[in-house]
């Protein structure tokens, strides 16, 4: 359950740059006093679970290399503080010798066109650097923005 630790997501309503959560709401979900949200009917979160693995595959095939998809890290100092990768890229096949954090976002159309005349979204660089915190700041993230229309990756992303 995500009440009980602070996630990537959670970031961004922290920092209070979340377009969909307050700061007040996240914590109020935190403290019990609000249900988490269902997402399971949210078009956004549900065209991310569609393409993910496609916007994966595309960004392999443009890296090279081998992409890990781990469950889940942490610090040992703050166990209540985790992060959700979508995955890591690496030049070898040791996962232990990861390059790059590889974060997915898979927007509507309407938001991929925002961004690149914008560019990414604060929430989107602040759910990154939480991830970067936990792995303790490797060299490289990578926002990867699937253009379902195309099915491809836009490149670079950031």
């Amino acid at each position: 359950m995500n009440r009980y630790f602070i996630g990537g997501s959670d970031a961004a309503a922290i920092m209070g740059c979340d377009p969909y959560q307050t700061e007040r709401e996240l914590a109020a979900i935190k403290l019990g006093l609000m249900p988490e949200p269902d997402l399971s009917s949210n078009p956004h979160s549900r065209r991310g679970l569609t393409y993910e693995a496609l916007a994966l595959k595309a960004y392999r095939k443009k890296m090279g290399g081998y992409l890990f998809r781990p469950m889940e890290f942490m610090l040992s100092t703050t166990p209540y503080i985790k992060g959700h990768l979508d995955a890591l890229w690496g030049k070898r096949k040791d996962a232990s010798k990861w390059e790059r954090i590889v974060e997915v976002k898979c927007p509507s159309i309407w938001m991929l066109r925002k961004i690149q005349r914008e560019g990414l979204p604060l929430s989107y660089i602040v759910q990154v650097q939480h991830y970067m915190m936990l792995k303790l700041a490797p060299k490289v993230a990578d926002v990867v923005l699937l253009d379902s229309e195309a099915a491809d990756i836009l490149w670079p992303a950031y």
